[in-house]
């Protein structure tokens, strides 16, 4: 019997499983504006089964890198939308590796600003980007990432707390130019 905590156990249905990026980011490029207004800050997360569940997978490299193409154009999508309120907004993606289900993108404007600012804690050591696993996907390189820490780190089923995901929080150098 395979051990259910292991990555390795057969995912069928790969061509389903690429849709669900396509409905993950239909869902997701509109920001719930009315929420916003009254919650001042969103975030979304990567809510793909089988790879989000209670435990934890991290999927193959190659689907996610369809996923952060989708969390950019996400990214810049929400951008645009901030944009029109004229004011200075927090908008990030953060980057897990190698926990990478765990990324995500945040934003937050007026009163909760510098509501993020806390969460993660400067990295005392330089760990180089993995951008020889995401290096391809478009407007991979229009982004600054930041290397970052958490205090309290997950860490997935198994895995020992020297091995918790590192953190690069990521934004667009420039707004781009239309969608």
């Amino acid at each position: 019997m395979a051990n259910p905590l292991s990555n390795k156990k057969r995912i069928r249905g790969w061509k389903r499983r690429v849709k669900q990026i396509d409905q993950w980011k239909k869902w997701c490029m509109h920001l719930d504006l009315e929420e916003l207004q009254t919650t001042r800050r969103d975030y979304v997360k990567l809510w793909i089964d089988p790879f989000y569940r209670l435990n934890r997978r991290n999927p193959p490299v190659w689907y996610s890198r369809l996923l952060l193409e989708a969390i950019i154009e996400v990214y810049h999508s929400w951008s645009w939308q901030m944009a029109g309120f004229n004011e200075p907004f927090y908008l990030r993606i953060w980057f897990y590796h190698p926990n990478f289900i765990q990324s995500q993108i945040v934003v937050a404007f007026r009163d909760a600003l510098h509501f993020y600012d806390n969460t993660f804690e400067a990295r005392g050591e330089r760990q180089a980007f993995p951008s020889h696993l995401y290096g391809t996907v478009p407007g991979f390189e229009d982004f600054i990432w930041e290397p970052a820490a958490e205090p309290e780190p997950y860490c997935l089923p198994g895995q020992p707390r020297s091995q918790a995901a590192q953190v690069w929080l990521g934004r667009a150098a420039t707004i781009p130019p239309e969608l």
